[in-house]
């Protein structure tokens, strides 16, 4: 099985620096992530005027996007409960 799998490395290698090649990139996509939340949050901030509307967007939001460290949405919503 491990042979048919094409190997994929990436274009980092291929930099001079590839360090900085790594870090750049990281960089970039963070800050992209970052105006993408903002961009999303102003826009419901500017639209919503209802405070417990807003907040109930903002859990609703956090409860969709659920990262894989918390195993599913169910799981961050007992732990959000809890604290």
């Amino acid at each position: 099985m491990h042979r048919s799998l094409a190997a994929s490395f990436g274009q980092e290698f291929d930099a001079i620096v590839p360090a900085a090649s790594i870090l750049g990139e990281t960089l970039i996509q963070g800050l992209l992530k970052t105006g993408v939340v903002v961009a999303v949050a102003s826009f419901v901030a500017a639209h919503v005027r209802q405070p417990l509307l807003r907040i109930s967007l903002l859990v609703a939001g956090a409860l969709a996007l659920a990262g894989g460290g918390w195993g599913s949405p169910a799981d961050l919503g007992k732990q959000f409960l809890g604290s």
